[in-house]
């Protein structure tokens, strides 16, 4: 009996101590922060096709990480850190981090952190691809008018010229359910992107060059709170 209590006592005590040695939840990020180049840092990233080396530099190498703490779940998977951090002249900076469990342990989603996209519009409506494409789009008011109603959809919010940008045509209050959901999302003023999909075979152009999609999924709304700022 003895004997059974103490191997239970083990086994119980190696399982504590397992737990206590495992990697605190969003640790990841400091492991990306303190690697020094880029293969090493795409190792902690979800999906690093499609964004260029650059991107990936959100902390130099002469930050310093002050704290990294949980926010919020944004589902069963996924969930939001906030980071604090200095650089060499003391300045404090805080950025949110989108981590998501996966088989192969804790990934930084930088994809739809920095709202890059794998395309252009330009592009994509030159190419035509036959697989729908998801962007991330900044939509405005281009018009409104009782009968009509226009969205502008921009992969920023500086203007980037007719030929890097799509639209929404509105007729008569008629909107698909995932329109709506855009225009609901420019009515909220938040300035942020929108996650949505589209098809090149929906894609229309008028004789001014204007490109119009015919169809258009909303996917989801841009999950941060704030961007890389600083708290000076």
């Amino acid at each position: 009996m003895k004997h059974t209590i103490s191997a239970v006592c083990l086994v119980a005590f190696i399982v504590l101590l397992s737990s206590g040695c495992s990697k605190k939840p969003g640790s990841i990020i400091k492991n990306f922060a303190e690697s020094k180049s880029w293969e090493e840092k795409k190792e902690y990233v979800l999906d690093a096709t499609g964004l260029k080396e650059e991107s990936y530099f959100l902390f130099s190498r002469s930050m310093k990480i002050d704290e990294i703490s949980f926010q919020r779940k944004l589902n069963d998977s996924t969930s939001v850190f906030k980071v604090t951090s200095k650089d060499v002249s003391g300045t404090g900076y805080r950025k949110e981090f989108i981590i998501v469990n996966t088989k192969e342990g804790e990934k930084i989603d930088l994809k739809s952190m920095m709202h890059e996209n794998s395309m252009n519009f330009i592009q994509f409506i030159n190419t035509r691809p036959k697989e729908p494409i998801r962007f991330w789009v900044y939509p405005t008011i281009f018009g409104n008018r009782p009968d009509q109603k226009i969205i502008s959809l921009k992969p920023g919010l500086k203007y980037e010229g007719l030929f890097n940008e799509l639209f929404i045509l509105i007729v008569d209050d008629k909107f698909s359910e995932d329109e709506k959901k855009i225009w609901d999302h420019i009515i909220k003023n938040t300035k942020t992107p929108v996650l949505i999909e589209a098809v090149s075979n929906n894609l229309v152009q008028n004789r001014n060059g204007e490109s119009f999609l015919l169809d258009v999924k909303f996917i989801k709304e841009y999950p941060l709170q704030f961007d890389f700022v600083s708290t000076m």
